[in-house]
């Protein structure tokens, strides 16, 4: 590969993994511990994303005088705050210390989500999860920063790849988990992770170390990073209000319009400013913008299937929520046994085979699901088969492209390009949810053609990833 990293950033510390090394150096227990502090947060972070799902029957219960449109702000604020503000949390932490962004990140989102439990009002409670989006965006990309230096580059890979792992599979287990909660009350559900939250704001302060990239000495680019907020938050609000509003609702195109204004100008000022919230000339790195493209592709059907599943369990076969989540546990459970596998893997094979095969497994798992289910329920040889084939390729795939895309950048950067590599997942998360959402139809019409477009759908974004990763990533040494 030719040399296309950009100034200032060298082989010895820029990557995060030598493909074919077969001795693992040691990592103190200390570091382990650094590590696990951050995965927790990222558990919490990310199984809030999704918890609310199974729980917005109740809430709606709750709350009978608000109609479904405004409360399902309780939903789609939540992905918007988490999208619009994770480059500016990645900044913030890589500029003015990861774990001082740590600690507050998790401080706020602990805090909110006891407003939020016991919000009295609809309003309230939708503005409570709104401020619990902005906390996770601080905690996320510093939960990781913080902890990779600390890592030899050897197993950097590895530690990418669980804590990545620990993301996935708090979003998977968030449907789970609610279903257990909801039979006593909705608003335990927002409860879940304040102990984990307060065990890591206990722990940490004396098993972390401060970092940070010092700073130019200049000012950051904060009009430059209004614009860039704005314009991943008006792309985000306009997908996900697209579903209920339509794409010709006049705030929907509003929104769209000004994202295209805003995000090629927040482009301009990050690439002729001396401190921009994102430094864009890391993505001429072509490990980097490679990872990137793929990540696209694959959450579009990653982060999308876990919507599906519970709206064909309990539109087409008539399940209870407390059974739709029993039903779908088994996956991430599953994927994050196979995260830790490709952990292990990613040094030896390197992250375009290992992706290219993980997304093997996804693929059969979509042609399952369109061949196999019928009316009739029969989850051991109809369903089940399928969300292990599904779930295998989520954990071999996910965390390893995160990875991946840290492969070539300076530590100095690693919580805004880690931000922005999450930032991505949601929009794409956003762009498949939409998508599957107008292949099934309203309730009423969604039957088992609809999702078996569906199905057809996320299986060709799954084979466009293993396209862009075999064609544009990199080949290192045995890959």
């Amino acid at each position: 590969m030719s040399d296309s990293r950009p100034p200032g950033v060298t082989g010895s510390d820029a990557s995060l993994h030598e493909v074919g090394t077969t001795e693992r150096e040691p990592v103190d227990r200390s570091v382990w511990v650094a590590l696990a502090l951050g995965a927790g947060a990222m558990t919490v972070a990310s199984f809030y994303v999704t918890a609310t799902n199974l729980a917005f029957p109740e809430i709606e219960v709750t709350f009978a005088s608000t109609s479904r449109a405004t409360l399902s702000w309780a939903i789609s604020g939540y992905s918007i705050g988490l999208a619009a503000f994770l480059l500016v949390g990645g900044r913030l932490a890589d500029r003015y210390g990861r774990k001082r962004l740590f600690l507050g990140g998790c401080a706020m989102l602990a805090v909110t989500s006891v407003l939020t439990a016991a919000a009295p009002t609809a309003t309230t409670f939708i503005i409570g999860r709104f401020l619990q989006s902005v906390g996770a965006a601080f905690a996320i990309p510093s939960s990781l920063a913080m902890a990779l230096p600390l890592f030899p580059t050897s197993r950097r890979g590895e530690a990418v790849a669980m804590w990545s792992m620990a993301g996935s599979v708090g979003a998977a287990t968030g449907p789970s988990l609610s279903a257990l909660v909801i039979s006593m009350s909705w608003r335990g559900v927002y409860l879940l992770g304040v102990p984990v939250l307060v065990a890591i704001i206990v722990l940490a302060p004396g098993r972390l170390t401060e970092s940070s990239d010092g700073g130019t000495g200049s000012r950051l680019d904060w009009f430059g990073g209004a614009a860039g907020t704005l314009g991943v938050g008006g792309i985000v609000f306009a997908v996900t209000q697209s579903r209920a509003w339509g794409w010709s609702n006049p705030w929907v195109v509003s929104t769209l319009l000004g994202a295209v204004v805003l995000l090629p100008l927040f482009v301009l000022r990050s690439l002729h400013h001396s401190d921009p919230l994102l430094d864009v000339r890391v993505f001429r790195t072509r490990t980097v913008w490679s990872a990137n493209l793929t990540n696209l592709f694959l959450s579009m059907a990653g982060n999308s299937i876990w919507l599906v599943w519970p709206l064909f369990l309990g539109g087409i076969w008539g399940w209870s929520p407390l059974r739709i989540g029993l039903a779908i546990t088994p996956g991430p459970v599953n994927a994050g046994i196979f995260a830790v596998v490709a952990g292990r893997l990613l040094s030896k094979v390197g992250p375009r085979r290992l992706v290219s095969i993980g997304c093997l497994f996804p693929v059969a798992a979509l042609v399952f699901f369109y061949l196999v289910p019928g009316e009739e329920p029969n989850y051991w040889t109809g369903f089940l088969p399928g969300v292990l084939l599904f779930s295998t390729g989520f954990g071999l795939t996910f965390s390893p492209l995160n990875a991946a895309a840290l492969e070539d950048v300076p530590e100095a950067k690693f919580g805004q390009v880690n931000a922005a590599f999450n930032t991505l997942r949601n929009v794409a998360g956003a762009f498949g949810a939409a998508a599957v959402i107008a292949l099934l139809g309203s309730r009423a019409t969604s039957d088992l053609a609809a999702f078996d477009r569906t199905y057809a759908f996320l299986a060709l974004c799954t084979v466009l990833a293993a396209l862009t990763v075999l064609t544009t990533y990199p080949k290192h040494g045995r890959s």
